[in-house]
């Protein structure tokens, strides 16, 4: 009997050595595939950071630098960042930066050089194709419309995990308490930023209320969690909304006046002013159904089916009709469906933030119970 004791025990741990070994293997590997990744666009600083946080985590175990004040704003971050994982185990560590990869690996992409061109561009435009003109040209996708898919990733996570980051989260060091509005830079005063700037304050409130939630409070910080865990994920679904309508409304604005005053005296090109607001609002409203996405994130891209409906009709109109019958049909066509922009949307806003409180209200019974 001692002796079935003994080799159960010595195969436990060479099971749990070998688990180890498995899980070094596989973080050595993805270490060597991210130091060689080339993004095809540029990661960041919050995801930067997170891979950071998560590599020395794992590899050093948690944070004992001790600073003077003296380090440099990068180092700063750095070394806040690694302080955000203490506690969290060194095979924990290892498992979250392998998952951190892959995502960031999805959601980036990776960048391939075009192929060659087969033959010398002619210098002339063959009768059957129309001249080249702005719409023709690879547009440069706006700082909020390619910030999108990094708020639908972060809206995607499980509630497990939501609560994971939360206990190793220090108060300083919130996630939302270091967002920035994404449509115009976080200097300017427009109240086009009112709304974004309002999602953000409340979703960085409630966040410190749960971060700075005493140990020995009434409710416990796990209930808690759960609860502002839909919250949580709604208001980044709401924030992916209005960066893709405050794109909308921005293109009509600016195409309404071209069409009055005409290009000369506004600067602004109606075919450039759609391919590079509209259409990549458009093509990213049109991913935001995918499975991979959480339901909130699903939700807003049900609702955000007339803005494709939008941006495939402006792009196939420049191509037919020309930019100015482009221009009017596209102000037309948001004039006349206000009610939706401004009305549905709206509503069905408030509706998902009361099915929140409610989602938010069960949860945190079943993690009281402890089920």
């Amino acid at each position: 009997m001692m002796t079935t004791k003994t080799n159960r025990t010595n195969m436990s741990k060479t099971s749990g050595s070998d688990d180890n070994a498995v899980l070094s293997g596989m973080f050595r590997s993805k270490m060597d595939q991210i130091r060689n990744w080339r993004p095809a666009s540029t990661p960041s600083n919050r995801d930067c950071l997170e891979l950071y946080a998560l590599h020395r985590q794992a590899v050093s175990g948690n944070c004992d630098v001790i600073t003077d004040g003296s380090e440099l704003p990068g180092e700063k971050s750095k070394i806040a960042a690694w302080k955000s994982k203490i506690g969290l185990s060194r095979g924990d560590a290892m498992s979250r930066y392998i998952s951190e990869c892959d995502r960031q690996i999805r959601v980036y992409g990776t960048y391939s050089p075009p192929p060659p061109p087969s033959s010398p561009p002619s210098r002339r435009t063959p009768p059957s194709t129309p001249a080249p003109s702005d719409s023709t040209s690879s547009p440069l996708t706006p700082r909020g419309i390619a910030a999108v898919p990094l708020i639908s990733a972060a809206a995607s996570e499980s509630q497990l995990h939501y609560m994971d980051r939360m206990a190793v989260t220090i108060h300083t060091n919130g996630w939302w308490s270091r967002q920035e509005p994404l449509c115009l830079g976080p200097e300017d005063n427009s109240i086009l930023l009112l709304p974004e700037r309002a999602v953000i304050i409340i979703a960085s409130a409630v966040e410190r209320m749960v971060l700075t939630l005493p140990k020995n409070s009434i409710v416990p910080a796990n209930v808690v969690q759960a609860a502002i865990w839909p919250l949580h994920n709604l208001l980044l679904a709401l924030w992916s909304a209005y960066v893709l309508i405050f794109h909308l409304f921005r293109t009509t604005f600016d195409v309404g006046r071209t069409v009055a005053l005409g290009s000369r005296r506004t600067g602004i090109s109606i075919s450039r002013s759609v391919g590079h607001g509209l259409v990549p609002a458009a093509e990213m409203a049109r991913t935001l159904t995918a499975p991979r996405h959480s339901l909130s994130v699903r939700a807003v891209g049900v609702t955000m089916i007339p803005l494709v409906f939008v941006g495939d009709g402006a792009s196939w109109m420049l191509q037919e009709g020309g930019s100015v019958i482009t221009g009017i049909l596209l102000v037309m066509t948001v004039v006349t469906t206000w009610w939706y922009w401004t009305v549905v949307l709206p509503s069905v806003a408030l509706m998902g933030f009361w099915a929140a409180i409610f989602c938010g209200g069960c949860f945190a019974l079943i993690e009281f119970a402890g089920i």
